[in-house]
């Protein structure tokens, strides 16, 4: 069977129903909340006056299959902004296709024609699937050690 035809380009707000159920996958995948990032906020927050992030989807046989979601970032260890890669979701069915490699390239792409100097994320280290995937990636100069967060509030308080 061939692979299928993969096309990645950059979200558009009519992409919001489809992201949001991919980010609701994604997040049951990783046992938290999956009902935060809905339509609305994608739509408001991705696409608004002030954006809080980008999105890139990958399309195969017609239909929206994963997407990575990005924000600026600043690393001091290098004096230099870059990105940080906040999701990179490909949907089970999809999966070994290069899909996920071409969704982490073409936010890669974006970095080096912004001149950034870094992409970078964070993976739970149980994730064996992701994991696996992350270390196939060319090397890096830099480990991640551990990442912390202070959540100050959550989606249900605003």
């Amino acid at each position: 069977m061939a692979a299928p035809e993969v096309i990645v380009r950059p979200a558009r707000p009519a992409d919001c129903n489809d992201l949001a159920a991919l980010a609701a996958e994604l997040r049951t995948c990783l046992g938290d909340p999956p009902d935060a990032l809905t339509p609305e906020r994608f739509r408001s927050d991705g696409f608004g006056s002030t954006r809080e992030f980008e999105v890139v989807v990958a399309h195969a046989d017609g239909a929206l299959v994963g997407y990575a979601l990005f924000t600026p970032a600043y690393e001091t260890a290098y004096a230099a902004p870059g990105l940080y890669l906040s999701d990179l979701y490909v949907r089970p069915s999809a999966r070994r296709n290069g899909i996920a490699r071409s969704l982490v390239d073409c936010v890669c792409e974006i970095a080096r024609q912004r001149e950034r100097r870094f992409v970078w994320w964070v993976c739970d280290p149980e994730n064996e699937q992701a994991e696996k995937f992350y270390n196939a990636l060319p090397p890096t100069n830099q480990k991640l050690v551990r990442a912390r967060a202070l959540v100050l509030d959550t989606p249900h308080q605003r």
